[in-house]
């Protein structure tokens, strides 16, 4: 049979993981009835044929249901992992803490009334990054303010967080960016070359140009299932930090004759300490 001139995105790709696989270029030749030479070519132009895979994947997204978006997913992720240790992969999220929460339900008698009053919904947003062997980033934490009073006289490069401010207390493209370009010249102090996970956000949308972090999202409407940090990490860390709010307001109990009074007891110093204490864990 006469080789080859020309092979499609779907052979390409099935070749590169045949090749991530251990088959060599010689077998792989072979079987795809094709020269070397342009085996090896394919192999050099992985990054390309991935990011064409992905453009044209990207483009069908919204016609995909989200459960054949994950299946899809996971079928190329070992693919698209090839080449990069475990240290090497990174997960970067963000979540919400309303720290000011305490507990909604409460013990009476059933002939009583509960009351009680509204519940503080004032939040800050915490952004993390690990790695898939367990390295850890500093937590970033977004605040309203830009300083604190009580961090007035405090160095904020030594509070165990990354400190970033704006109105909404909401993570923003600028903020994202910083962190990513810090991020960025990290790994490049280190002469590492990393694989950074993240969820398909508009704040996650960018202009930084990269030279250690390659970005990877996630297909849009899966994070639930296949974000990494939503899988125990950061509902682990959450519980954390509700222990220890509740250890300071019980111990506060007879200050305040009602919950609001308590939660108010809460200062911004507490919620770091809470926040360094969690993380660590």
């Amino acid at each position: 049979m006469s080789k080859r001139d020309f092979l499609n995105l779907a052979q390409r790709i099935e070749i590169l993981r045949q090749y991530e696989n251990g088959k060599s270029a010689r077998k792989l030749a072979e079987l795809f009835y094709c020269g070397r030479t342009q085996i090896n070519k394919i192999i050099k132009e992985k990054d390309l044929i991935l990011k064409e895979y992905e453009d044209l994947k990207f483009r069908g997204v919204k016609r995909m249901r989200p459960e054949n978006l994950c299946e899809d997913w996971q079928e190329r992720l070992p693919l698209v992992l090839a080449g990069y240790d475990d240290e090497d992969i990174f997960n970067m999220d963000e979540t919400a803490l309303f720290f000011r929460a305490l507990p909604n339900k409460s013990m009476i008698q059933k002939s009583e009334e509960a009351r009680g009053g509204k519940i503080p919904k004032e939040r800050r947003t915490i952004s993390f990054c690990v790695s898939a062997s367990g390295e850890k980033e500093k937590p970033l934490v977004i605040w309203r303010c830009q300083r604190p009073r009580c961090f007035k006289e405090k160095d904020l490069n030594r509070l165990g967080v990354s400190w970033f401010a704006n109105k909404k207390a909401r993570v923003m493209s600028s903020i994202f960016e910083e962190r990513l370009v810090n991020f960025d010249k990290k790994m490049g102090n280190q002469t590492r070359k990393v694989l950074l996970v993240l969820g398909n956000a508009t704040c996650h949308a960018h202009g930084a140009q990269l030279k250690n972090v390659k970005l990877l999202f996630l297909p849009p409407n899966t994070t639930s299932k296949l974000q990494p940090l939503d899988h125990g990490i950061t509902k682990c860390f959450k519980m954390e930090c509700r222990q220890c709010a509740l250890r300071h307001v019980i111990a506060r109990m007879d200050e305040c004759e009602s919950a609001s009074e308590l939660s108010k007891k809460i200062s911004i110093g507490d919620v770091f300490d809470w926040i360094k204490t969690s993380w660590k864990k």
